[in-house]
């Protein structure tokens, strides 16, 4: 197996590739040891992230679905006086609540008498 190509990385990034990628899991770093380089490369404890920002680009992704919703225009709250349409249903009468509505075929008798 040829070891990957990692000469377009930095020079200071390249060592730690090469153990990340090692055929033999032997050499392959640990996470706890690799824990430690980062800590010691960013000069502070990995879950410190006090005064720190994320690149601006990166923000900007961060919060486009955010910023997309919230500039939508409101939904208009439509408020229906007669909601289920049983004035037009019923000729212009108006059903009281919890009143049964007739069945199709009593309409239908009705009519005739």
């Amino acid at each position: 197996m040829r070891p990957p190509r990692l000469d377009g990385y930095d020079d200071l990034l390249r060592p730690l590739l090469e153990r990340c990628l090692a055929a033999d899991p032997d050499q392959r770093i640990d996470t706890e040891e690799l824990a430690a380089l980062c800590e010691e490369t960013a000069g502070r404890r990995l879950n410190d992230f006090t005064g720190r920002r994320c690149p601006d680009p990166l923000a900007a992704d961060l919060v486009a679905p955010e910023q997309a919703v919230l500039s939508l225009p409101p939904e208009p709250t439509v408020v229906d006086a007669d909601p289920l349409g049983q004035h037009a249903r019923h000729g212009g009468r108006r059903q009281a609540h919890g009143a049964a509505r007739p069945r199709p075929l009593q309409r239908v008798f009705a009519r005739r008498a």
